[in-house]
């Protein structure tokens, strides 16, 4: 739970960096996101387009990128500044992240189910908005999709298993966050509950929504990749895996590229 909290915390601070505070802006457009390619840290601050490198392009994030490490996370890639400097904007969400916790915790299990229904449908709308937004972009087909339906044997029968590792740890995390959550409310359950066939049903429905946010993010990076490389789809490909870092970033990544 505390990972996930963590993870809520980056959320809550892109969501208050982007309210547009300034609702005068907002109606008459002039409003621009904080992270946007037309916005003044990405026009001012972070190197031009012409400073991009296609041989290497990981030594080269795009502003987005940029944006979350140095402005989110504001990593300066110093082990020991890191354990002992605290990021208080960051430090200040996650407070308030445990804040909703402890509030939504605190009443009865039927307000939880009630609020379930919010956080467990509204990310399925979300998705939805933004693979409508995705597929109308260049390159989100042609080099997104097209890597994303493209079956490489060799990682698959790679002896080091290592796919099929990274593939079991990608299921722990994605059902974990239950796990507790499935055994201290299984007391509300009746007696003869068929607790097998529910968890088989969440493990599908687990399973579709991996695959069904993967089509997004394949198609954004197909978008990054095709527009990294200036329209040359066959190096697009080629180069991937390259366009963005792993591991949680990569959608505090994507999923801001998409919203402009």
């Amino acid at each position: 739970m505390v990972y996930y909290n963590i993870i809520c915390a980056y959320n809550l601070y892109y969501l208050i960096i982007s309210i547009p505070w300034n609702f005068v802006k907002l109606f008459t457009g002039e409003w621009i996101l904080p992270y946007d390619n037309n916005s003044t840290y990405c026009s001012e601050t972070y190197p031009s387009k012409e400073y991009y490198n296609k041989t290497h392009p990981e030594a080269n994030p795009s502003c987005q990128e940029d944006f979350y490490n140095t402005q989110v996370l504001v990593d300066s890639n110093d082990f020991f500044q890191g354990l002992t400097s605290i990021q208080w904007h960051i430090f200040g969400c996650l407070l308030v992240a445990w804040a909703i916790v402890y509030y939504g915790q605190s009443r009865s299990a039927k307000t939880v189910g009630k609020l379930s229904y919010i956080t467990a449908i509204l990310p399925y709308f979300c998705l939805t908005s933004l693979l409508i937004v995705t597929f109308q972009q260049k390159g989100a087909f042609s080099v997104g999709l097209r890597t994303y339906m493209t079956i490489d044997f060799e990682y698959l029968f790679d002896p080091s298993m290592t796919i099929w590792i990274r593939a079991a740890e990608q299921i722990f995390y994605s059902q974990g966050v239950v796990w507790g959550v499935l055994v201290v409310f299984s007391s509300h359950n009746k007696f003869k509950f068929d607790i097998f066939r529910h968890n088989f049903r969440l493990s599908c429905i687990n399973a579709a929504s991996s695959l069904y946010g993967s089509l997004i993010i394949f198609a954004t990076l197909g978008m990054l990749a095709y527009d990294r490389f200036e329209g040359d789809e066959k190096m697009a490909r080629e180069k991937f895996g390259d366009v963005v870092g792993q591991n949680q970033k990569l959608i505090f990544i994507l999923y801001f590229h998409v919203q402009i």
